[in-house]
C-alpha cells in the first residue's frame, strides 16, 4: 500500500467558507485519531472528496498565519517540494499561490495555482475557500491540477482551542484512473492536517 499512498494529491492549501459539490454519496468515516476525523464521500466525477473535522490547541490567529506564509507550507503540506506566494491584497483576504506536488514515478508531478479568499464573520467565525486557477506558471513537463476546491470554517472554542472543518474537492490530472486514486486520496489531507497541527502546537 506504501505505493499507493504515494500517488495521493496532497491537498492542502487552504482557505474556508462551508462549499458543498454534487454527490452520489453521504459522509463516511474513514481514518481518525483522538483530535481528527476524515471522511469521504464520492462526487459525480466518481472521486472521493475529503472532509477532515479537527480540534487544535491554538488560535484562529495562529492558523491563518500558518496559511499565509505559503513559502513554508513544504515544512507541513504532504509531499509538497515547492510553494510561492504570487499575491495578495493589501488586507489579506485574497490570496494567490503556486505549489507543486511530488509523485513518484512514473508519474509526473503535479502544479497548481490556487486563488483563495477569507473572511471573519460577526460572530468570530474563520472562512476561507479556494480554487484552482487553469494556469501553468512552471514546469511545463508538469501535470496541471486544473481542479480543485478546499474550504475552512473555522470557530473558536473559546478555551485555547478551535474547532476545525475542512473540505476539499480535487482531481488528479493526468492518467491517474479514479480508483486508484479514491484508494489513498484520505491519507494526504490526513497527513498535512497532522503536520499543521504538531507545527501549531509546537509553537504555542
Amino acid at each position: 500500500m506504501t505505493f499507493i499512498y504515494q500517488i495521493t494529491l496532497l491537498i492542502l492549501p487552504l482557505w474556508y467558507t462551508v462549499f458543498t459539490t454534487p454527490s452520489g454519496d453521504e459522509w463516511s468515516l474513514v481514518r481518525e485519531n483522538e483530535t481528527l476525523e476524515v471522511y469521504k464521500r464520492t462526487n459525480s466525477d466518481g472521486y472521493k472528496d475529503i472532509r477532515i473535522e479537527a480540534i487544535f490547541h491554538c488560535s484562529i490567529d495562529d492558523l491563518v498565519k500558518s496559511l499565509d506564509q505559503v513559502d513554508q507550507y513544504p515544512q507541513w503540506v504532504y509531499k509538497c517540494t515547492g510553494a510561492e506566494k504570487i499575491g495578495s491584497t493589501a488586507s489579506g483576504h485574497l490570496l494567490r499561490y503556486w505549489m507543486v506536488s511530488d509523485f513518484p514515478f512514473p508519474f509526473k508531478d503535479r502544479e497548481l495555482v490556487v486563488v483563495s479568499s477569507a473572511y471573519i464573520d460577526t460572530d468570530g467565525i474563520y472562512h476561507s475557500n479556494s480554487h484552482a486557477e487553469k494556469v501553468q506558471l512552471r514546469d511545463l513537463d508538469n501535470i496541471l491540477v486544473d481542479k480543485f476546491d478546499s474550504s475552512w470554517v473555522v470557530t473558536d472554542l473559546k478555551d485555547g482551542r478551535i474547532y476545525i472543518e475542512y473540505e476539499v474537492s480535487a482531481r488528479p490530472g493526468g492518467l491517474i484512473p479514479s480508483w486508484l486514486y479514491n484508494m489513498a486520496v484520505d491519507h494526504g489531507p490526513f497527513k498535512t492536517m497532522e503536520s499543521l497541527q504538531q507545527l501549531l502546537e509546537e509553537s504555542t
